[in-house]
């Protein structure tokens, strides 16, 4: 059986965001000006992105995937409120930073060490819990070379 979520759309957030990897690739490129509409935009030799506020999914009742569902064929499905899941990044971001902490170390999730790493399936959490089950990639990497074969 598939996945039955699929993205109807997402929303992107207003404030741009400026990605060093792209900026050094158009660096290496020699491109100092670019405007895409899917990927990033190059200004001024820096490659900026606007990354999703809000993903919004939808979720087929009948577990179908949505490209062969029956019943609605074509993009209709989008357009079905009631079974839609709202992913709201930010909120999703601070839940991580504030309550969610290494399994291995007990850390808490940074900038620079975020904990999302999991290495198997693990319940859904009520969202004032933090999220179980979670390494950084630090620990994550000590537990796999102390299991051998990452199994």
């Amino acid at each position: 059986m598939q996945d039955p979520l699929t993205v109807a759309f997402e929303v992107p957030r207003p404030w741009p965001r400026v990605d060093a990897y792209g900026t050094r690739q158009a660096a290496r490129s020699g491109v100092r000006w670019q405007l895409r509409r899917h990927r990033d935009t190059v200004l001024a030799g820096r490659a900026i992105r606007w990354p999703s506020l809000i993903t919004v999914w939808h979720r087929d009742p009948s577990g179908f995937d949505d490209k062969t569902c029956p019943t609605h064929p074509g993009n209709a499905w989008r357009f079905h409120v009631h079974h839609w899941r709202l992913q709201v990044h930010p909120l999703q971001q601070l839940r991580r930073r504030l309550l969610t902490r290494c399994e291995v170390c007990g850390g808490r999730s940074a900038k620079g060490h975020v904990v999302n790493l999991r290495r198997s399936w693990t319940p859904k959490a009520p969202w004032w819990r933090g999220e179980t089950g979670l390494a950084n990639m630090a620990c994550a990497g000590v537990e796999l070379a102390r299991d051998g074969d990452g199994s």
